[in-house]
C-alpha cells in the first residue's frame, strides 16, 4: 500500500502532466544534465516536519509538509526560457488551482512565488532558468511511515 505522501505527490505528477502536455513532469529526481525542450518539472515530496497527534491516543498524525516543485526551461535565448518558464507556471498555478484537496488527498494551504536563476550547465549547452515553488500541504495518516 502507497504512503499517503506517495498518493499525494503521484495525484499531483499526474494532473501536471496532463495539465503541462509539452513539458517532462518527473518526481524526485536530481537536476539532468539536458532539459527536455518544453522544460522539465520535478515535484520533491519535500520535509514532513513534526506531525501533531491528537490527544488520546496516537492513531492518527496530521502532517504540514513542505513540497517542492522545480521547474527548469532552457533555450539560446534569455527570451526562449523566460517564455518556457511563464508558460510551465501558468500550468502549474492551474493544476494547484483546480484542486486544493488534491483529489481529497490532503489540502494545499500555501504555495510562494517562485525563485529564479539563471545557469550554465556543466555540460556546456544552453543557459537553463530554474525556479522552485514551495508548496504547503496539509494531511493526516495513522502512521508516521504511512
Amino acid at each position: 500500500m502507497a504512503s499517503t505522501i506517495d498518493d499525494i505527490a503521484d495525484a499531483l505528477v499526474s494532473a501536471l502532466q496532463t495539465e503541462l502536455t509539452g513539458a517532462t513532469v518527473l518526481r524526485n529526481e536530481a537536476y539532468p544534465e539536458r532539459v527536455p525542450s518544453g522544460g522539465l518539472v520535478i515535484v520533491n515530496d519535500g520535509d514532513p516536519g513534526t506531525p501533531e497527534r491528537l490527544l488520546g491516543g496516537f492513531s492518527e498524525a496530521f502532517y504540514t509538509r513542505t513540497m517542492e516543485i522545480h521547474v527548469l526551461a532552457q533555450g539560446v535565448t534569455s527570451s526562449d526560457r523566460d517564455s518556457t518558464f511563464s508558460t510551465l507556471l501558468a500550468g502549474i498555478g492551474d493544476v494547484i488551482e483546480a484542486d486544493l484537496t488534491v483529489g481529497g488527498r490532503g489540502g494545499i494551504t500555501n504555495y510562494s512565488a517562485p525563485t529564479s536563476e539563471v545557469f550554465a550547465p556543466d555540460a556546456g549547452g544552453a543557459a537553463v532558468k530554474a525556479g522552485t515553488i514551495f508548496l504547503t500541504m496539509e494531511y493526516e495518516t495513522t502512521s508516521p511511515l504511512g
